[in-house]
């Protein structure tokens, strides 16, 4: 009874004490300590409740002694022995495994001390410790792997227990503390480890969906709150992962986010949105959660420190050409089909006209009623007299032939106005003529031939009369183009050609179908 209030007592002194962690240091009380939580004799068993105490109160000072004594206590415990520490995990007494979580994560202040931990089993010490049901050890546990995670080799020993740590960290404890604590270390692991990232991935899109759903709950605390932020991040670096798993009403509760009073909040919501804002299928989707207007706000703040300033300045420059476009998208789109070809007819600047032929090939995409209400409106007529031009512009000439791709992709009534209006012979007399003229180096040339082709795949296949119209006027040109390619493989063949993202001779490029196998795809197509 006398140790164990000695000990007690000792354990309180050393607390916000230097002076005394200090003297402690140098009458070797740190191996003291030691000594009693490894001794294990007992007069009678009356005493075991004793001896346990005696052992939580020495672990307590020497968590007390790391705490406050700084460097020299840290350095002085790892001297004597860091394995010893990491030993204390495995001990069957309460009071000691309260302790020891505490006193691996006070001495784990450097990198080569956190690997040196590591290395002798901390981290798997540290996660038998988060078995043990008691809240102050599954706190303090977490809490010294949330420290140890800041070195890469224990992020890859700790991102083995992903499944464990989302449990502790989204729920399954009543302990806030514990929680706060596992989202910090789940935060750490995940910070610039790519493997992690993909092992949070692979526990499927529920334990994703779920911390992006606490990004959006009102904060309960605000540790947790950064944690949560840090881990979207850290998925927003990978675009794969990230946007699997995003909900749709995140974005309007980053950018609630962006706006808050608290520092530290502001600045993780700022860097996610950043991130967000690289990639340009969210891109869209911030401006129209009015991400340009919050940021505009938050700029203008006289309280913003310089380098949120400078990732403010970022996300709105990332925005501002979609935004741009996002405007010329809803304008283009409130002047409707027929007054954007009338604006064609009397507009005379070829990259005007070029923007809107664009325009009209991404609407005929949308279906067969687009498609037929821009035939309707006179889009083929134009269309037919811009290849009929002898010195046409190449960019015009390539988005008018686009837009007829398109408008005769699996559409059968297009299909056949483009053959009433002697379209197909028109296509083949203008690949004639770039395919004559056309040499390697003359890309452009090379493009509109193969533009050309493709608009022919969409107009004749599965159109017998096209398909007579083009043995009649284009067997000759297809054959001699054909001769280029030489493919064991047979061409496949569907609907037509498809249209990606982005302008369609470089998909078409990355596709593969180039001039020789678009030839070869045509002659099949007519095979009998």
């Amino acid at each position: 009874a006398t140790t164990k209030s000695a000990s007690a007592a000792l354990a309180n002194s050393l607390a916000l004490s230097e002076s005394n962690c200090k003297i402690m240091c140098e009458n070797g009380g740190i191996m003291k300590c030691f000594n009693l939580i490894t001794s294990s004799t007992f007069v009678n068993l009356l005493e075991c409740k004793h001896t346990y105490e005696i052992q939580g109160n020495a672990a307590l000072c020497l968590a007390n002694l790391a705490k406050h004594n700084g460097k020299l206590g840290v350095d002085l415990i790892h001297e004597l022995g860091t394995k010893k520490v990491v030993l204390l995990c495995g001990s069957d007494n309460l009071h000691v495994q309260r302790s020891a979580g505490l006193l691996l994560g006070y001495i784990a202040t450097g990198q080569d001390q956190r690997l040196q931990i590591g290395n002798m089993g901390g981290v798997e010490a540290l996660l038998l410790l988060c078995e043990v049901y008691d809240n102050e050890v599954l706190a303090n546990s977490l809490w010294a792997l949330s420290s140890l995670a800041c070195e890469p080799t224990n992020q890859e020993r700790i991102g083995r227990y992903m499944d464990q740590l989302l449990q502790l960290g989204l729920g399954t404890s009543t302990c806030t503390t514990t929680r706060v604590n596992a989202m910090c270390c789940i935060a750490n692991i995940l910070h610039f480890n790519t493997k992690n990232q993909q092992i949070l991935a692979k526990n499927g899109d529920g334990a994703l969906k779920s911390i992006l759903c606490f990004s959006s709950a009102p904060p309960e605390n605000l540790q947790y709150e950064e944690s949560v932020l840090r881990i979207i991040i850290s998925l927003t670096y990978h675009d794969n992962m990230f946007l699997s798993a995003i909900k749709d009403d995140l974005i309007p509760h980053l950018l609630n986010r962006c706006r808050s009073m608290k520092e530290s909040i502001q600045k993780y919501a700022i860097v996610a949105v950043l991130n967000i804002s690289t990639h340009s299928d969210m891109q869209r989707l911030v401006i129209e959660s009015g991400g340009m207007e919050c940021f505009n706000s938050i700029y203008s703040s006289s309280t913003l420190s310089e380098v949120t300033k400078k990732h403010c300045k970022r996300v709105m420059d990332n925005l501002a050409d979609i935004c741009y476009s996002h405007e010329i998208s809803k304008k283009k789109k409130s002047i409707g089909i027929y007054g954007m070809i009338e604006i064609f007819v009397n507009q005379k600047d070829p990259s005007q006209q070029k923007l809107i032929l664009d325009w009209l090939s991404e609407e005929a995409w949308k279906g067969p009623e687009q498609q037929e209400e821009i035939a309707n409106f006179g889009a083929l007529d134009i269309i037919h007299n811009i290849i009929c031009e002898e010195e046409a512009n190449f960019q015009l000439l390539n988005s008018a032939l686009w837009l007829m791709q398109n408008l005769a992709y699996s559409n059968t009534v297009n299909k056949d106005r483009i053959g009433q209006l002697g379209g197909i012979e028109k296509l083949f007399k203008l690949t004639k003529r770039y395919s004559q003229s056309c040499t390697h180096d003359n890309l452009e040339k090379s493009t509109v031939v193969e533009s050309a082709l493709a608009a022919l795949v969409n107009s004749i296949i599965d159109h017998p009369k096209n398909n007579k119209r083009t043995i009649v006027c284009g067997l000759d040109v297809l054959l001699d183009l054909a001769e280029s390619y030489i493919d064991d493989k047979k061409p496949e063949i569907s609907k037509g050609i498809e249209r990606n993202k982005g302008i369609r001779s470089v998909e078409c490029r990355k596709a593969g179908f180039e001039n020789g196998h678009l030839a070869t795809l045509l002659l099949e197509i007519i095979k009998p």
